[in-house]
């Protein structure tokens, strides 16, 4: 159902942020684009109640979007209460109408309705994954392989195996073995005291984990899974160990995360899907050095023998850009996880 909105002009001083019209619609946020539908938070989805400069994931099928988008979403625009937000389109399909935007919400609460804005063919793209990642120094959807959408720094391909298949959000990827990974040459801004990691991963079906199969590693510090599909998080030969209770299930995507913010007894927190695990054991700061993703540096047979989808790092030496917390974590997997249900969808709505 397409709904149409008579127009209720208002004066607005000068302009909009981003250059907007100066007279709009009472609650139409530029008559220039002539679609739009809403995204509207359901109820218990945001854990502690709010979250603060949250990049937040529509992954969703607009029914209108044929022939009334650029075929690369140049006038795609997100917004709320008539405020524009940074985004970044992970994919779009025009005929499809399948789209992936990332956008970052300043407050996002349960009942956040974000608008997204669409059908004005002279508009210009105004993507800004930069400001959408603040505060990560890698982030990898694998939609383009080896791009940082953080700004930060590219992924280098090692061997020719790896290869991007359907993921948990877009594309992920997989091919991984011991010669074929992905690096981050001069990533080496893992090495502070505070630090999240964190990704979707899927083992095969019908796959026994192997001992060791490794997610990321970095010099001597990995994050894998051991032969019972628990996740382990572990730091040089010393093997400071901290393990998962729950364990990964074969041809499921998980969310794992690991978070470090100092090197005492609990400084250091695993979560599977949004759970924070029990084992607190103590874990010093990583080493410096690069990172690899899919394949352990100390042992390249470790390789993972699945999919990795949304790898992604964050690092800080003081509080500008914490670790993320237990309620963060959560409301990223309800997020990520089954954006249905996070999000209630409306009708396309036209302006005339």
């Amino acid at each position: 159902m397409s709904l149409s909105l008579k127009p209720i002009y208002i004066d607005i001083p000068n302009s909009l942020d981003k250059g907007f019209n100066v007279q709009i619609p009472g609650n139409w946020f530029d008559v220039s684009f002539k679609n739009r539908v809403a995204f509207i938070v359901k109820s218990n989805q945001i854990d502690g109640g709010i979250q603060t400069d949250f990049p937040v994931l529509i992954d969703a099928t607009i029914p209108n979007l044929f022939g009334n988008v650029q075929v690369n979403g140049e006038d795609i625009r997100v917004v709320l209460d008539n405020v524009q937000l940074d985004y970044e389109i992970q994919f779009i399909n025009d005929s499809t109408g399948k789209i992936i935007i990332w956008a970052k919400v300043p407050n996002i609460t349960n009942g956040t309705k974000i608008y997204i804005y669409y059908n004005n063919p002279t508009a210009i793209d105004q993507q800004d994954a930069e400001q959408v990642w603040t505060g990560y120094t890698g982030v990898y959807h694998f939609q383009d392989l080896l791009k940082d959408s953080a700004e930060t720094a590219t992924l280098i391909k090692v061997g020719t195996a790896v290869t991007t298949t359907p993921g948990k959000i877009g594309d992920g990827v997989t091919g991984f073995n011991a010669t074929d990974y992905l690096n981050g040459d001069g990533i080496t801004s893992i090495t502070t005291q505070k630090y999240t990691l964190s990704a979707w991963v899927k083992l095969p079906t019908g796959t026994i984990p192997a001992n060791g199969e490794t997610i990321f590693s970095q010099k001597s510090n990995v994050f894998n899974i051991d032969s019972t599909a628990e996740l382990i998080f572990q730091r040089d030969s010393t093997l400071e160990t901290i393990r998962s209770t729950d364990v990964l299930i074969n041809d499921t995507f998980t969310y794992v995360v690991v978070t470090h913010d100092g090197i005492g007894t609990g400084d250091t927190k695993l979560y599977v899907n949004g759970v924070l695990q029990p084992d607190t054991t103590a874990i010093p700061n990583l080493l410096i050095g690069s990172i690899r993703i899919g394949s352990d540096f100390n042992d390249s047979t470790r390789a993972w023998l699945g999919v990795i989808d949304e790898f992604r790092h964050r690092a800080t030496t003081g509080s500008i850009f914490p670790v993320l917390t237990p309620s963060r974590i959560k409301t990223e997997f309800n997020n990520q996880n089954d954006v249905s249900s996070f999000f209630t969808q409306g009708s396309p709505e036209t302006f005339s």
